[in-house]
């Protein structure tokens, strides 16, 4: 490090950012217009919170305010699209938007089920794990299926555009594992009977457990929180099976032979190369998509 002045200078301890290291974020706007019910308005704050860190969790929607006032702010700070909620006496609808001139593509939501009623309806015992309560900083991966082998002619081929387009695409050489927290699923269903197509929308959380250890040191790895040894001689005797007064819980059944993968990384905790079973926690919320027209044009 050169003297300049009597103190020391430094020179070589930040590295310049490469042009190649920025790369595309898709961000998102996701309101409420019109009047929507207080169940569909708990629906759009739990798809911000589905789609956070690129979208704006707190946004404030008021009355006098219109599509418009949205779309001047949006090249200010990024948005590349926006997702509008809105209701009639009939449905709720969701309208995806490529900021600023369009494609809108309008789904009818035929039903749907909050994160509150998803994480007490099925994993009631996980309520107070760190999966539900942490805020996760990272985007969510995306998973489509059914969307494979499409004519060019059909109209899911240009949804399948536009929900790839709402999340940041992935760089396999550069990705962290510790990065991928959670997983966003549109799966296509197309029904033998010859009813309409529609999509289901759904939100996971990734969870590694421990696998090829004995089940008592399993319970210890892979649980936040000690066990009750209260009624127990020595740790022995949870290790071995005699387990007075513990309850296992359902995520303690035998894993899947299937499910067993070797880490490429580190992982929530669990160190390279070892032998993990990776579990899926839904976190809701959950949506049933029926398309029902493509526009072209901003709405």
């Amino acid at each position: 490090m050169p003297k300049k002045g009597g103190y020391r200078k430094k020179t070589r301890t930040h590295v310049e950012k490469e042009e190649d290291d920025e790369e595309y974020v898709p961000k998102t706007f996701i309101l409420k217009r019109g009047k929507v019910g207080n169940h569909a308005s708990h629906l759009v704050s739990d798809v911000r919170n589905c789609m956070y860190p690129n979208t704006a969790v707190n946004l404030k929607e008021k009355k006098n305010n219109n599509l418009k006032d949205f779309l001047s702010v949006a090249g200010i700070y990024g948005v590349t699209h926006m997702m509008i909620f809105t209701a009639t006496d009939k449905s709720n609808y969701l309208r995806i938007v490529k900021n600023p001139i369009g494609p809108t593509i309008t789904f009818k939501i035929k039903n749907y089920c909050l994160c509150k009623d998803i994480v007490a309806f099925n994993q009631q015992y996980k309520k107070k794990n760190k999966i539900f309560t942490e805020k996760f900083l990272t985007a969510p991966l995306l998973v489509m299926s059914g969307f494979s082998n499409l004519e060019e002619d059909d109209s899911f081929k240009l949804v399948t555009y536009m929900l790839q387009s709402l999340f940041p695409p992935l760089n396999v050489e550069k990705i962290k594992l510790d990065d991928c927290k959670r997983v966003v699923l549109f799966n296509l269903v197309r029904p033998t009977d010859g009813s309409v197509p529609y999509i289901e929308f759904r939100h996971y959380a990734l969870h590694a457990r421990q696998r090829d250890v004995n089940k008592g040191i399993k319970r210890l790895v892979n649980n936040s929180k000690l066990p009750n040894f209260s009624k127990m001689n020595d740790i022995s005797d949870f290790i071995i099976g005699k387990r007075q007064g513990y309850v296992s819980s359902d995520s303690e059944a035998e894993d899947l032979p299937n499910s067993k993968v070797e880490l490429a990384q580190d992982f929530q905790g669990k160190k390279k190369s070892s032998n993990v079973a990776i579990r899926l926690y839904e976190l809701g919320p959950r949506m049933k998509l029926e398309l029902l027209k493509i526009q072209e044009g901003f709405c």
